[in-house]
């Protein structure tokens, strides 16, 4: 699926008229993978390849290889804040940089490795399958789209949500 079929079937699926708006406005492939790095697409980003839908692994590692995987990391200005997100896609081990509090997996397995005192939102599609690897002072919240998550040492605080 390239960008421009999934515009199309967005189109379909009615969502929100900023999201829709924002994603017209994307004139490049960097400006759509910082899109679905925000908190405005990130959701029904995921959500649209939950529902068959949206693109699949292949098609993000395709239209995204230089971007996933630690490549760019999103930063969303949310009042005064910086919030850093990253999307991985396809890899066995993920290890983010502490700065990073927004982390999209799709079609991930294997471990993700979260640093002490780091506080991660987690969005998984339902081709993950992850070990989280974390520390007793870091604090992971985990949007669940259907994958599996186990935390390796029972340390992790986990909320699994959907």
């Amino acid at each position: 699926m390239t960008i421009r079929e999934y515009q199309e079937r967005l189109e379909m699926h009615a969502p929100c008229s900023e999201g829709a708006e924002a994603f017209a406005r994307c004139k490049t492939r960097k400006q759509v993978f910082e899109l679905i790095g925000s908190p405005k697409v990130a959701d029904f980003f995921l959500k649209s390849i939950a529902d068959g839908w949206g693109p699949t692994p292949e098609d993000v590692v395709s239209a995204f290889r230089p971007y996933i995987n630690g490549g760019l990391t999103v930063v969303n200005k949310i009042g005064d804040r910086k919030v850093r997100a990253q999307v991985w896609c396809r890899a066995d081990e993920v290890a983010i940089p502490d700065s990073v509090r927004w982390l999209i997996l799709i079609g991930c397995r294997g471990d993700v490795r979260i640093a002490e005192w780091q506080v991660v939102k987690i969005f998984m599609d339902a081709s993950c399958s992850v070990r989280i690897h974390c520390a007793p002072s870091s604090i992971v919240y985990v949007e669940n789209y259907g994958g599996e998550i186990r935390d390796v040492k029972g340390e992790c605080k986990i909320n699994k949500a959907i």
